[in-house]
């Protein structure tokens, strides 16, 4: 009898699916909001599964273009500029059906440069693509679950700040700019690690510059990162 619970639960279960498949074409939606009145920005983002592309280049907006399949998870975009310091918020929430397709779940999110901004990214799974060298960072923390990240810094930084890592399994390409300090640290189950422009120094690796650079980067790597490679252009 047992050996008839588990093929029967997979057909149940790819039924599902197949039904859930024809539940019509996919949506496209644009969400932008004005950032003029706003110093800092809070920025999290959080996707179970996709592709998701973040970058500067904003001039006085912030602003997400989603294409999704219709189904009960759809993407949510919340932005509260009440006081000098703007919170962003994108997500996903439920439809309220019982209708579930992830076939396509692509994000374009585009930040304003000029904003200092901490920025927070929790991927489920899916590949993702970040290009934050333009921002006026001051933290990234970046949760990965499965999947690849590719995450460039490259650009002229204007302060310091930290980066943290977080991973699950996967792969992670990291590019950060010369024009700074660097040190780098990387901990935990990372199953290969490679770095480039930069020299091992105990238990961290760090560029010439950084002991007298006036602006520094300290980047943190750690969990069950299948790979990682760091490189600074």
């Amino acid at each position: 009898m047992k050996t008839l619970v588990l093929p029967l639960l997979f057909a149940l279960s790819f039924a599902a699916c197949d039904r859930h498949r024809s539940s019509g074409p996919p949506v496209t939606e644009t969400k932008k909001a004005s950032t003029a009145k706003a110093e800092m920005l809070r920025a999290d983002i959080k996707m179970a599964a996709g592709e998701l592309n973040v970058e500067g280049g904003g001039k006085e907006e912030v602003s997400a273009e989603f294409r999704y399949s219709q189904g009960s998870m759809i993407p949510s975009f919340h932005y509260d500029n009440t006081s000098f310091r703007a919170r962003l918020v994108i997500e996903e929430t439920h439809k309220g059906t019982d209708n579930f397709n992830m076939e396509e779940n692509r994000w374009r999110i585009q930040l304003a440069d000029k904003l200092e901004t901490d920025l927070s990214v929790n991927m489920g799974a899916g590949e993702a693509r970040l290009k934050l060298g333009s921002l006026d960072l001051r933290s990234v923390s970046l949760n990965i679950g499965a999947g690849k990240v590719v995450a460039d810094f490259t650009g002229d930084p204007k302060r310091d700040y930290e980066i943290k890592i977080r991973g699950g399994v996967g792969a992670c390409e990291v590019m950060l700019p010369k024009s700074a300090g660097i040190r780098a640290e990387a901990h935990g189950g990372i199953g290969s690690l490679e770095v480039d422009g930069l020299t091992k120094k105990d238990d961290s690796y760090e560029n010439p510059e950084f002991a007298t650079a006036k602006v520094k980067i300290r980047l943190s790597v750690q969990g069950g990162v299948g790979s990682i490679r760091i490189k600074v252009l």
